[in-house]
């Protein structure tokens, strides 16, 4: 899928035969096409090679179609958490949907996984810049799949307040 190497006229052309009395002529058809995953197949061709006299002699070739190129992955930049913002469940859930992924040739539809443990980042661990860090994986429908890691940090920046100031 998408570049091709051998296209379908080039790879019929290469069929030979010889007869000990005469030429021979040989005639390619699509047989049977069989689907395989995402948008490649097998295409059956019956080759039958026929001499000057009538004689015939039938064989059968495939032409696989196969998706091996990687997806691409985009993955959202890192993000970073304030302590104590009651929104950061939501804000983490947001982020993880920002990952893209898009296979070059349309050949196959993509699915992203990540690995987000759930949670927050450790709050006695701010402004350290450790956080965690998800690995998301874009797959495309024949298994091939790529990766990209982002990171969740947490951040604080507001200053300590009295609860009971003597």
């Amino acid at each position: 899928c998408g570049d091709i190497v051998v296209s379908v006229d080039t790879w019929i052309a290469e069929a030979t035969a010889t007869d000990e009395c005469g030429d021979v002529t040989i005639a390619a058809i699509l047989w049977n096409t069989i689907s395989g995953c995402g948008g490649t197949d097998t295409e059956v061709y019956q080759f039958i090679a026929t001499d000057d006299c009538g004689n015939e002699t039938v064989g059968y070739a495939e032409y696989d179609l196969e998706d091996t190129e990687l997806p691409t992955i985009v993955c959202p930049e890192a993000l970073v958490l304030e302590c104590g913002d009651e929104n950061n469940d939501q804000k983490i859930i947001q982020w993880l949907a920002m990952a893209t992924a898009t296979d070059e040739n349309d050949c196959s539809a993509i699915t992203i996984t990540h690995d987000y443990p759930g949670g927050l980042p450790d709050p006695l661990s701010c402004n350290d810049g450790l956080g965690i860090d998800v690995t998301f994986t874009a797959t495309d429908e024949c298994g091939n799949f790529i990766t990209c890691t982002a990171n969740i940090s947490m951040n604080d920046t507001e200053n300590p307040y009295w609860l009971n100031c003597p």
